[in-house]
């Protein structure tokens, strides 16, 4: 209950929609205990409806400001996956499988657009190379483990 209160206020309270990632909370809390919430799913519904809107504006208007869509992204990824659960756990309606996987799929698409697309080649050869030059015959003492040569993949 207590978690609930603390995820509600800051859903309701949080006119600036700095912390989206309070309706995530807020969906793990009602997908727990509905009856903790006072309005329920209904309240995470409402309150995410109106910041999605006001965030698809966002997308348009700040359209070549970099750092403004890492933002917006971000919290759009956290309403989209919000909204993914309530269709997913609350609304038994005809499109509720539509309408989750609609949200879970735009959710995956803010996320990849938050994840740097530069991938440093020499900076995973140099950690490979690190581990590598780690984990040599003698780092563990004779005897310990399984003689077996198959790879075991963590």
């Amino acid at each position: 209950r207590e978690a609930a209160a603390d995820q509600l206020e800051i859903v309701r309270g949080d006119r600036a929609a700095d912390h989206t990632d309070a309706f995530v909370g807020l969906a793990k809390v009602l997908t727990a205990d509905a009856a903790a919430v006072p309005g329920g799913w209904r309240v995470l519904h409402d309150n995410a409806v109106v910041l999605l809107a006001e965030f698809d504006e966002y997308l348009v208007k700040f359209a070549g400001n970099t750092h403004v869509m890492q933002v917006v992204h971000k919290h759009l990824q956290n309403l989209h996956l919000a909204m993914f659960q309530y269709y997913d756990r609350k609304d038994a309606g005809d499109d509720a499988v539509t309408d989750a996987w609609r949200h879970l799929d735009l959710s995956r698409k803010y996320k990849m657009k938050t994840i740097p697309t530069k991938f440093d080649t020499q900076g995973e050869i140099m950690r490979n190379q690190s581990i590598m030059n780690i984990f040599q015959k003698g780092f563990w003492p004779k005897g310990m483990g399984d003689p077996s040569t198959v790879p075991v993949f963590i």
